[in-house]
């Protein structure tokens, strides 16, 4: 079976699969991206988790919606996750 799928699906599933495995459940596009940033930060105990949900939910819906955009469009991957991280650590710096 894996033979058959393309790099695509077997990143995806991968990512889907090891979401699910940290109990986040997948239904936009938007909790896609959220459970990449999981596998980039290498989550595996659930207090890392939920700080990052935390710091996901922080952003707001359009930031949100705007990094799952950009997720499937191409953009420099290695960029995405450093720039939402550094500007949630913005934010709670200002508050």
């Amino acid at each position: 079976m894996l033979g058959t799928w393309t790099p695509h699906k077997v990143y995806w599933t991968y990512i889907w699969s090891r979401a699910q495995r940290l109990g986040v459940h997948i239904g936009s596009a938007e909790q896609l991206a959220l459970a990449r940033l999981l596998c980039l930060s290498r989550a595996s105990l659930q207090t890392e988790v939920e700080q990052i949900e935390h710091a996901w939910h922080s952003l707001g819906r359009s930031d949100q919606a705007l990094l799952a955009l950009l997720e499937g469009s191409g953009a420099p991957r290695a960029l995405l996750a450093p720039l939402a991280l550094a500007k949630v650590a913005g934010e709670d710096e200002a508050a």
